[in-house]
């Protein structure tokens, strides 16, 4: 099916790859630019439809619920560099080296949006239109919130990157709606954390991240 340009709706157009995302035939610094979405949900389009009218006004807002904390252990092979405190990563077209609290960073995203979609799966919420990923999430370009606003001081990542929940409409070219999530908007972010702390226990060292978890409604449309 193709598909017209889309763009985010927080104004980011790169999706991060992350943990088990990651090809092995690409470093880490090539793959900031894949698309890693679960189930591969197209980016919400902030454009307007064939008729010249948005279908559905965009949203950009953190979860609802409790703050989350969990500790996990690395799963991907990969050599650090003790006197530059930076990791290597091998893949089958070379290496990357990357600052280790990019890695850590990187690799506690993933562990969030595993339980974040594990979370939505058990309350029977990760149905038709919605989808758990990761990507950019710039604390500026929210467009509710749920609480207190937000600010940067309130995680610790060294990317602006978290795990991102997706709430898409589908039209054709025409304007047509031709499917929308089984599940309201509201039910997703009263269930979605607002924050993720994650705990990597590197041999090396621990490295902590506490991350926003994002709630993206928007719509997406045929070419």
């Amino acid at each position: 099916m193709n598909r017209r340009s889309l763009l985010s709706i927080t104004g980011s157009a790169l999706t991060l790859a992350l943990g088990g995302c990651i090809s092995d035939s690409e470093p880490v610094s090539q793959q900031t630019e894949t698309t890693v979405e679960t189930s591969q949900t197209p980016r919400p389009s902030t454009t307007t439809t064939e008729t010249g009218t948005p279908k559905v006004e965009p949203i950009n807002r953190l979860g609802g619920a409790s703050p989350v904390e969990l500790s996990a252990q690395p799963e991907r092979e990969y050599e650090y560099l003790e006197t530059e405190d930076e990791v290597r990563v091998q893949y089958d077209s070379g290496s990357d080296t990357i600052p280790f609290g990019e890695w850590g960073t990187l690799r506690a995203t993933e562990h969030a949006s595993r339980y974040v979609k594990t979370t939505l799966q058990e309350q029977s919420l990760l149905k038709t239109g919605v989808s758990v990923g990761a990507g950019i999430i710039e604390l500026d370009e929210l467009t509710e919130t749920s609480g207190e606003k937000p600010v940067e001081s309130e995680f610790n990542r060294d990317r602006e990157i978290g795990p991102i929940v997706s709430h898409m409409h589908h039209y054709s070219r025409e304007g047509t709606l031709l499917s929308s999530p089984a599940v309201s908007f509201d039910a997703l972010v009263k269930a979605t954390p607002r924050t993720m702390e994650v705990t990597m226990e590197f041999p090396e060292q621990d490295y902590t991240a506490i991350l926003p978890v994002l709630c993206r409604k928007g719509w997406y449309q045929n070419d």
